[in-house]
């Protein structure tokens, strides 16, 4: 949902005969396609200024207007890296967070230039999903497949395990 425009929807469907990203204006009601898109990871709407970002097994686009036109971005990574989740800094709306099966990437300029910031985590780390926190964005939170969750308190410079209490182990899944 855009937040600036709530009664605007996207979703992404990833059926054969109907592969893409779609929009509704009216809350659900009907929908149409914007961009036929293959091998979608996630969709991300940025909440400062409601630029859509999508993210493919290798490929990243974004859209600045709605969806009508879709940049490709930069993607710097090797073929064998395959990007899971995206997270837009609340705060500082160029700043992105990519979760991959090697780790996490940072971009300080939307999506030109991406560093690896895995300081404190185990390494070829698989990150499932990942969250900036809403009133701190120094604050990061990763979901592992295998290693569990991890924080960073400034901004992805460095990750700490907080697995402590979490009925599961890491290794179980």
């Amino acid at each position: 949902m855009d937040r600036k425009k709530p009664n605007e929807l996207y979703a992404y469907c990833t059926e054969e005969s109907e592969e893409g990203i779609f929009k509704s204006i009216n809350n659900g009601v009907s929908w149409k396609i914007i961009f036929p898109v293959k091998d979608i990871a996630t969709l991300t709407i940025n909440p400062m200024d409601s630029s859509i970002y999508i993210i493919g097994q290798q490929h990243t686009y974004r859209s600045i207007d709605g969806g009508q036109i879709w940049d490709t971005m930069k993607n710097a990574f090797p073929n064998d890296i395959k990007i899971n989740t995206l997270a837009i800094d609340p705060v500082h709306s160029s700043t992105l967070y990519i979760g991959t099966n090697y780790g996490i990437f940072k971009s300080i300029d939307r999506g030109r230039e991406w560093l690896k910031i895995n300081k404190g985590l185990p390494e070829n780390i698989f990150v499932r999903t990942m969250v900036v926190n809403q009133q701190n964005s120094d604050i990061i939170y990763i979901g592992t497949n295998y290693d569990g969750i991890f924080i960073s308190i400034n901004g992805g410079v460095s990750w700490q395990q907080i697995n402590n209490g979490l009925p599961c182990s890491p290794g179980i899944g």
